[in-house]
């Protein structure tokens, strides 16, 4: 089991080896696409649900919005085994009132 709850968002890298989930757990994953055997990375990324999740089209950063009222940007490791657990690069917050529930990236 990859997530506790259910997954509110699901993205595939542009690379086409990666799927990022978020899930109302308050955690993302990444799973490796076509390789079951892989352990995916999980950790907790927010203090509520995860309600979106989005890969930049460099596939080099992870955005996620959450009912805590944040969009986040993490960085994101593409490299053959994805070792790297993303880190945390910027918080976007005192924008919102309520929920986010969804992200936009422009080309």
């Amino acid at each position: 089991e990859v997530h506790e709850a259910a997954i509110n968002s699901i993205c595939l890298t542009k690379c086409g080896k990666y799927i990022v989930s978020g899930s109302a757990d308050k955690h993302i994953a990444i799973t490796k696409f076509f390789d079951v055997n892989i352990i995916p990375q999980n950790w907790s990324a927010h203090a509520g649900a995860v309600t979106k999740v989005l890969v930049s089209d460099d596939d080099k950063s992870i955005l996620s919005a959450s009912e805590d009222k944040l969009i986040k940007v993490w960085s994101l490791d593409t490299s053959e085994n994805c070792k790297n657990q993303p880190q945390l690069l910027r918080t976007l917050q005192g924008r919102h009132t309520f929920a986010v529930r969804d992200l936009c990236l422009s080309p």
